[in-house]
């Protein structure tokens, strides 16, 4: 229900659910995720003022940031974009502040060890109250643990779905109750149901989120598994 205007460079906060784009074309892409360690080292506010909602990142970090737009846009090969994409990291990375990696590092692992992960193990390996737990979290993450856990498991579950690498009965056995549960826990954070995750040839749709989850599976080992995974 919330409609924002994107700017020439956007960043998009975290995300409970879909979202679609209106687009006039021909348009081109070139994009990198920004994991929670770093939106806490690099964006100086909190990740839940974001949540659901697009910013103009020029207001950060300074209107040098069309340049280096322009110059992704004249590159002519992925090659040339990712690295000047990597050397504006570096030189991001030279101004950022202390990354909360011991707390990400611990959010992750629990959110990757179980379909279902129990918020009282979360509390017990991090020491914290479960107060300041939901607050840090959010801070970080966008959202609180027991969403976080809700949104990828979801998202485990469709990727899985999308590379045939599962059932909607064995997904049944691993986190949901029922197959009602499971269609609305599916749709709520991706916007689609079982089947038309399946989709067939024609359907571009399934196929561009189907070549995104195998992409993504093909990370395997480089990159944590929430994000090979999901």
């Amino acid at each position: 229900g919330t409609y924002m205007e994107s700017t020439p460079v956007t960043i998009i906060g975290p995300t409970t659910g879909p979202t679609t784009g209106v687009i006039k074309g021909p348009l081109e892409i070139f994009g990198a995720g920004l994991q929670p360690a770093g939106w806490g080292a690099l964006m100086g506010s909190a990740a839940e003022q974001y949540t659901n909602r697009l910013l103009d990142p020029t207001e950060i970090f300074g209107e040098g940031l069309l340049d280096v737009r322009s110059a992704l846009a004249a590159a002519s090969t992925m090659e040339a974009k990712t690295g000047i994409a990597n050397n504006f990291a570096r030189d991001l990375l030279v101004l950022a502040g202390p990354s909360p990696f011991w707390f990400t590092r611990i959010v992750d692992d629990w959110l990757a060890a179980s379909p279902s992960p129990d918020i009282v193990d979360l509390i017990a390996e991090t020491g914290l109250s479960k107060r300041q737990l939901e607050r840090i979290t959010k801070r970080y993450y966008g959202s609180p643990p027991k969403q976080l856990a809700r949104k990828f498991r979801a998202l485990r579950a469709a990727s899985a779905l999308l590379r045939n690498e599962t059932s909607t009965e064995e997904l049944l056995a691993d986190g949901f109750y029922d197959q009602s549960h499971l269609i609305r826990e599916l749709k709520q954070f991706t916007g689609l149901t079982p089947g038309q995750m399946a989709g067939n040839a024609e359907d571009r749709t399934s196929q561009l989120n189907r070549q995104v989850a195998t992409g993504r599976k093909g990370l395997s080992g480089e990159v944590g598994t929430l994000i090979s995974d999901t």
